[in-house]
């Protein structure tokens, strides 16, 4: 982990400078061409590590440090869950890829009905990247939110060192 401290920084800064674009944004929030979700935002939690974590598995495997619980106070409400990592390979075979998904309450995350997971392609040490999701209407009371990962592509390790995970909630 080299220059550690700036990095998290950096990836805490640019998770709070996103999130409050966001609060700003959300009114016309697009989601794609043929849908929009609009909402207030009027709290978020947010949870930041800098250990490293890695993976050679292809089963999904939660990522340390992302669980964050919050409260919703009516019905069809939804959230916005933002993660954000450096990314790290072990290895010099290959570029190994990791596919992350969203969960809340144990149920993934779907992306707008285009599926549930996203790949990081970790071409060199040190890549930050930065991936958002809206949940679907959440009902009344307390609930978690995680992340998970896969390794998929390569027998090197995929790791994620800095991250910050943050929930928009109403």
């Amino acid at each position: 982990m080299r220059n550690g401290r700036s990095r998290l920084a950096a990836l805490v800064v640019g998770g709070m400078a996103a999130g409050a674009f966001l609060v700003w944004a959300i009114p016309g929030l697009a989601v794609s061409g043929e849908s929009q979700v609009a909402g207030t935002v009027s709290k978020w939690v947010a949870k930041n590590s800098n250990d490293d974590q890695c993976t050679t598995s292809s089963e999904w495997t939660t990522v340390s440090d992302t669980t964050v619980t919050f409260n919703t106070t009516a019905f069809h409400q939804r959230v916005l869950i933002m993660f954000q990592g450096s990314w790290e390979r072990t290895g010099e075979s290959s570029s190994p890829n990791a596919d992350l998904r969203a969960v809340i309450d144990g149920n993934v995350v779907n992306i707008d009905g285009i599926g549930d997971v996203e790949t990081v392609d970790i071409d060199e040490a040190d890549d930050t990247h930065g991936f958002n999701w809206i949940s679907e209407e959440l009902h009344p009371g307390g609930h978690a939110a995680w992340i998970e990962f896969q390794e998929t592509g390569s027998s090197d390790s995929a790791c994620v060192d800095e991250r910050s995970m943050i929930v928009l909630a109403p």
